[in-house]
């Protein structure tokens, strides 16, 4: 019942669309057939066709407007690439009617490129889908311009069979007298004519000028009378032939068909001058000749639209040739980027997964040395509190003892003793957990280990503090996070200790500036310098250089050939 529910939506929605699209189009179809101009109409159309999601009805009725509007234009070629893709279009979607019309308007195409001949199998194509679905007056106006094609090209006997075929659908379907049956007899009684068998033809002429007359067809009458006029000359009956063509000539100019013109004056000049009448069949004679000219010149630039017609269909040949190779190599192109595309989805997927398998071991390793150092400090802190608050009391408890107590003759060597010891050991806990720093930060810390070690060691030490957010104020920096004193400490601290046990240096100048962003630590010596390559591999180095990938910090160690070192460490503060 769901499944019915959805399906009758979606019948509603794409009904109302094709009736809202169908009715717009509608609207604009009558509004381009009022247009005149039948260049502005042929590109309105153009545009109309090109738009998206038109559908296949309209389309055809689009196209067959532009065939029509392009007959108007003497734009056959158009007319001929416009009928062969609504032929093309029509059979795939089994629109019989339609392939069986616009096989027909090609054949017209060709026709009026007279190019008689060519056009015949397209009728005669249209005619058979035509009869199959019992299109009669259809199949009877291919037969039609099967016959008058045939009669062009002067090959009588095989034309009247489908003259008089057209003939008889029409009389069998009870239009007898419409337009297409009046053409077919015209066509027949000029075949009758230009076979030398008057007798068929004049019935036929005479009928067809009554009906004429009767209807008010000024094409059928003006041409009847014209060819019966003929038929009278040749058989000598010249003042009737004069009569009629007259008549014919005088409806032929209110027609505008100058090739009709043309050959009805050559006609009558020549049925005035079997009379004698020069004088009147000369100025005829003259406008023929002019018609003539006129006429050749619409024949030859219609001879030259045929031959770029016949280019452009060779043309046509070659892209469609040309379109189907690209087809088969965008094919491969496709086959082979989509199987690209695959192995790229494919690799990238095995690149993301590595990189976040790879994050996350850096992140556990991370983890794991930060917990290891925090660790440590704690230990450090651990056995510092011990070695205070324990061991250190105890020898003051017995160093206190001893003062107080005279009966030893060892008494001063034993405090001697006691002294140094606790000395090394409350050096030993400094260095575990220097007070200094937990209490008063780290730039007091650093000043205090230098002292110290300059000095155990006599060597001497220049220090520089350096607040890059206030290069004028003497006053000492806000305390920085535990973790990044400590750090910077601890580095302090190892690289000192390098310096006095291998440097053999003299002076150490130590700089710490700080930055909005980062504190950075310049570390240099005048000593006899070190290896860069072996620099990191000691145990402290391994620490010192871990404490500082904890923190994202960076550390670099210059050594240059004349001596000396510096090491330049950075950690950042946001």
């Amino acid at each position: 019942m769901k499944s019915y529910f959805f399906t009758s939506i979606l019948f509603f929605i794409f009904f109302f669309t094709s009736y809202a699209q169908s009715s717009g189009i509608s609207k604009e179809l009558k509004a381009i057939d009022s247009i005149s101009n039948d260049s502005i109409a042929f590109s309105k159309l153009k545009t109309l066709y090109e738009r998206s999601h038109l559908d296949l009805k309209i389309k055809l009725e689009i196209n067959y407007r532009l065939i029509n509007r392009a007959f108007s234009l003497q734009e056959f070629g158009e007319a001929v690439k416009v009928s062969n893709e609504s032929i093309v279009l029509a059979n795939k979607n089994g629109l019989d009617s339609m392939e069986s019309y616009f096989n027909k308007l090609l054949g017209i195409s060709y026709y009026y490129m007279d190019q008689r001949k060519e056009s015949i199998p397209y009728f005669e194509k249209a005619a058979k889908i035509s009869a199959k679905n019992d299109y009669w007056e259809l199949e009877a106006s291919c037969y039609n311009n099967i016959g008058g094609a045939l009669c062009d090209i002067r090959q009588y006997s095989e034309a009247e069979p489908y003259l008089l075929k057209c003939i008889d659908i029409m009389k069998a379907h009870g239009a007898d007298e419409k337009q297409l049956t009046l053409r077919a007899y015209r066509v027949l009684a000029r075949l009758y004519a230009e076979k030398k068998e008057p007798k068929k033809a004049e019935p036929i002429y005479l009928i067809l000028i009554e009906k004429g007359r009767a209807i008010k067809d000024t094409v059928l009458l003006s041409s009847s009378l014209i060819f019966y006029s003929d038929l009278l000359a040749k058989r000598g009956d010249y003042d009737l032939a004069v009569e009629m063509g007259q008549e014919g000539i005088a409806l032929i100019r209110n027609t505008n068909d100058r090739q009709m013109l043309q050959m009805a004056l050559n006609i009558q000049s020549k049925n005035l001058t079997s009379l004698n009448r020069y004088k009147e069949a000369y100025p005829m004679l003259e406008e023929a000749f002019l018609l003539f000219r006129e006429n050749f010149k619409n024949d030859l630039e219609k001879e030259v639209s045929n031959m770029e017609v016949k280019y452009k269909t060779e043309q046509i040949k070659t892209d469609k040739k040309n379109s189907e190779e690209r087809s088969r190599k965008q094919f491969l192109i496709y086959g082979l980027s989509f199987g690209g595309i695959l192995l790229l989805i494919i690799f990238g997927v095995n690149v993301w997964n590595n990189r976040k398998n790879a994050k996350q071991k850096t992140e556990l390793q991370q983890q794991k040395l930060e917990n290891l150092i925090e660790g440590e400090e704690k230990e450090r802190l651990r056995m510092a509190r011990d070695l205070h608050d324990g061991i250190v009391q105890d020898l003051t408890a017995v160093k206190l003892k001893i003062q107080n107590n005279e009966l030893s003759s060892l008494r001063l060597e034993i405090l001697e003793e006691l002294d140094r010891t606790i000395r090394e050991v409350r050096n030993i806990s400094y260095r575990m957990m220097p007070v200094g720093l937990t209490k008063n930060g780290l730039i007091p810390a650093v000043e205090d280990l230098l002292r110290k070690i300059s000095i155990a060691s006599a060597i001497q030490y220049e220090f520089e503090y350096i607040n890059m957010e206030d290069v004028e104020s003497a006053e000492l920096p806000v305390r920085l996070p535990e973790k990044i004193e400590l750090c910077m400490y601890r580095v302090i601290q190892e690289l000192l200790n390098n310096i006095v046990k291998h440097s053999e240096a003299s002076l150490i100048s130590v700089t710490i500036t700080k930055h909005p962003d980062k504190i950075t630590l310049f570390c240099e010596d005048n000593g006899k310098g070190f290896d860069e390559s072996k620099i990191q591999r000691g145990i402290g180095m391994v620490g010192l250089v871990t404490r500082l990938q904890v923190l994202k910090g960076t550390i670099t160690f210059q050594s240059p050939e004349e001596g000396g070192a510096l090491v330049i460490a950075s950690v950042p503060l946001v």
